[in-house]
């Protein structure tokens, strides 16, 4: 998303710019094929309603991993500032 790409961007030192944006484009462009992937084959497998519904939860899995991830490293924040 471009708020992340703006991020990157300032956050990167300009001598790495480059390459961290390879890595980061790489590694989208990776997880994406292996989402393709994955999906044509449960949908092939299990059928497209399955496959749906697994990648759905797959999704909502993510995203709890990552708001826990967050308060986690939240909480860190504040134990160091005390």
């Amino acid at each position: 998303t471009p708020v992340v790409w703006g991020m990157l961007q300032e956050l990167t030192a300009a001598n790495l710019r480059g390459r961290v944006f390879t890595i980061f484009s790489s590694g989208a462009m990776l997880a994406s094929m292996v989402g393709m992937l994955a999906f044509g084959w449960s949908a092939d497998a299990l059928g497209p309603e399955v496959s749906l519904v697994g990648m759905a939860a797959v999704l909502a899995g993510t995203g709890l991993v990552a708001m826990l991830l967050r308060q986690h490293e939240a909480r860190l924040r504040v134990g160091a500032v005390t």
